[in-house]
């Protein structure tokens, strides 16, 4: 069976849009297996979880979509400091994207990639996009 998808006026498919307080429980569902299963401390709860209208990484909107796969702009439970786990002061929401980018990166190396990446690419938009 194919669904339909139907646009709303702003490109997004308006069924598949969900509220930010339903989405943060699902934050919370996610995060507690993730805890049990890489064995770090969980403490938060959905007033915990804030999500910003804008990733603060990024600063482009966050999505709230309900699709197969994870979009690149829909809100991701960040650990500042993976190893202190999903406690109050250690998590943030930021862009799935955000958190891919620094995923396994440490800060010095974020830093050298957007150093070497102005570098190369400098400021001219043609060749900005990698």
């Amino acid at each position: 069976m194919q669904r339909k998808y139907y646009s709303s006026p702003n490109g997004y498919a308006a069924h598949n849009k969900i509220s930010k307080e339903r989405y943060a429980q699902t934050m919370i569902a996610s995060a507690k297996r993730n805890a049990r299963k890489k064995n770090v401390p969980f403490s938060i709860t959905a007033a915990d979880i804030n999500i910003p209208d804008i990733c603060p990484y990024l600063q482009k909107p966050l999505t709230i979509l309900r699709t197969a796969g994870r979009q690149k702009y829909n809100p991701s439970l960040d650990k500042i400091i993976p190893e202190l786990g999903y406690v109050p002061d250690n998590i943030q929401v930021i862009s799935n994207l955000a958190n891919k980018m620094k995923q396994d990166a440490t800060l010095t190396e974020l830093v050298e990639f957007a150093t070497n990446t102005l570098k190369i690419h400098g400021t001219n938009p043609i060749k900005t996009s990698l």
